[in-house]
């Protein structure tokens, strides 16, 4: 905001110039895709424009009566076109280590090297990692490192205002605080969150001896830091810290605290079982388990997350969302660090974390007193209050299950999920068919029976599912249609730009000529997908 604020302050008039940035999150996963930056930038200087450029009236009138998306080579060059509309344009990219699709955003930003405009600025924020620097050398013309010094000026604030805001570090003898300012100045060595990991700790000193004891013997690095909060954490809640972390990883997007505690009770090792007794009493105790590696925030509006209000989505209800506190800290979770040290237990893989989320998630929905009345609005509303994770396991278990398997599924797995979706041969469709109207609102019951679950495989991009279905359903009719607009796989994989699961389905004679109900085919504006 800093960088913003002086652009704004020194170069933009509405006449001169216009301005467009984007902030990734590593909390948020969907923020870090390569086309949420597009959409974004050129909605923003679409909005300062004078005229609409007649690539994006183009591109509006092609796709505005369908249901496919632009492809991102379309919105790139519309963004080129859209920077033409004014003397100068800044672009503020911050946070790009943040990102999920860091390979793809390179690219993107060499394509805009490449447009040799020099009405066009463009400012990259990130953390100063190898891969990125070298990546970056490629597109960018000048850099700039944050000087420690500077850091440093930022941190003896940030320090001096913990020491009297904070309610346990304020109460000590101002000498004593200034012992605790000038000692953790001199160890910070520029580092931010170091600090603030510190003043956490030092919090729960009780007499001054054990604080002068702890600031002798404050931990050198970050590492060590997350080593000493780890170790800390009582052996009768370590399970508990490793699901909560787990999930708060490697979650699609930010749990919510209600969400949190359901986490706690699902055991999601051979022997499955849900049990409430493992849910804390109170739910904001949640945050003492991993306390300063997760953070707490209250989002209202625009969140992203929708909670479920009356039978319909509102963004207007509060939602307390549970964070990591650092990107540091899933980095040091996953390090090869953390998996040869004797806190092990903590270490976290990426495949596995996915495969426990996913078999959570599949579980979680196939709870007998989840069995629906799928139309009752009011059975509705009192499932998603007595089952807080209902949302997110039936919006968010087909991206854990993709993420879970490179080519085949393990046999766990496998099991949940066809447990999960045999239930569509009951008399009232099951849980399978629940889900389907959950997440269609407004979907016909009799569309929604007929819908093969090959749809949803290929809706998700879940290639070994989809595969199995072809190889393992002597009945299968690979064109059949199904979902919100009585698509084929086929057109659905297209839709939701899944290339291989295209490839896939074309390879088994899927047909590119069947029409949904708008009257669209996999005709040539979408065979670019292919390429």
């Amino acid at each position: 905001s800093t960088i913003i604020d002086a652009l704004r302050e020194r170069y933009l008039t509405p006449e001169e110039a216009a301005l467009a940035y984007f902030y990734f999150d590593f909390n948020e996963s969907q923020k870090g895709k390569a086309d949420s930056l597009i959409r974004s930038l050129v909605a923003q200087l679409y909005g300062q424009a004078s005229h609409t450029p007649a690539g994006l009236e183009k591109l509006f009138n092609e796709f505005q009566n369908t249901s496919f998306q632009p492809p991102l080579a379309s919105l790139v060059q519309v963004l080129s076109q859209i920077i033409t509309c004014f003397p100068k344009v800044y672009i503020i990219i911050d946070a790009l280590d943040e990102c999920e699709e860091l390979d793809e955003i390179l690219d993107i930003l060499r394509v805009v090297q490449g447009w040799k405009e020099n009405r066009l600025h463009t400012i990259v924020t990130s953390r100063d990692l190898v891969d990125i620097r070298n990546s970056l050398s490629q597109v960018v013309t000048d850099t700039l490192c944050v000087e420690t010094s500077n850091i440093g000026q930022d941190i003896s604030i940030y320090i001096a205002e913990r020491l009297e805001v904070d309610s346990r570090l304020v109460r000590w003898p101002p000498e004593i605080r200034d012992m605790i300012r000038k000692t953790l100045m001199d160890k910070a060595h520029g580092m931010f969150r170091w600090i603030e990991c510190q003043l956490d700790s030092l919090r729960n000193c009780h007499t001054i001896k054990d604080l002068k004891k702890d600031l002798d013997a404050l931990p050198k690095t970050l590492e060590e830091t997350y080593e000493r909060i780890l170790l800390r954490i009582d052996e009768r809640d370590r399970e508990a810290a490793l699901k909560l972390l787990r999930w708060v990883c490697f979650a699609s997007r930010p749990i919510t605290l209600k969400e949190a505690t359901e986490v706690l009770a699902i055991n999601a090792d051979e022997q499955l079982c849900y049990d409430p007794d493992l849910k804390p009493i109170d739910p904001q105790d949640i945050m003492f388990l991993c306390s300063t590696l997760l953070t707490k925030a209250t989002i209202r509006g625009n969140s992203g997350i929708r909670a479920y209000e009356g039978g319909y989505y509102s963004n207007h209800v509060d939602t307390q969302l549970i964070r990591l506190a650092h990107l540091s800290v899933k980095d040091y979770l996953i390090s090869d660090r953390i998996k040869s040290s004797r806190l092990s237990f903590f270490a976290l893989d990426t495949q596995l974390a996915n495969t426990t989320i996913a078999r959570s998630c599949l579980f979680y929905l196939l709870q007998p007193s989840l069995e629906p009345n799928h139309r009752d609005k009011v059975d509705l509303r009192h499932r998603l209050n007595k089952w807080p994770l209902y949302n997110y396991a039936a919006n968010f278990w087909p991206f854990h299950v993709k993420e879970s398997a490179h080519e085949d599924l393990e046999h766990s797995t496998w099991k949940l999920l066809n447990q999960f979706l045999s239930t569509r041969n009951t008399s009232n469709g099951g849980h399978y068919l629940g889900w389907i109207i959950y997440l269609t609102p407004g979907i016909s019951t009799e569309l929604a029976k007929r819908t093969h679950p090959i749809y949803y495989a290929a809706s998700f991009g879940i290639k070994s599912l989809v595969r199995h279905f072809i190889i393992t359903d002597p009945d299968l009719d690979i064109n059949s249609t199904g979902g919100r607009f009585d698509s084929t796989a086929l057109q659905v994989a297209v839709y939701r730009k899944h290339p291989e699961v295209v490839k896939l389905l074309l390879e088994t004679k899927a047909d590119p000529n069947i029409r949904n109900s708008l009257g669209e085919s996999f005709n040539v504006p979408y065979r670019p997908i292919l390429l």
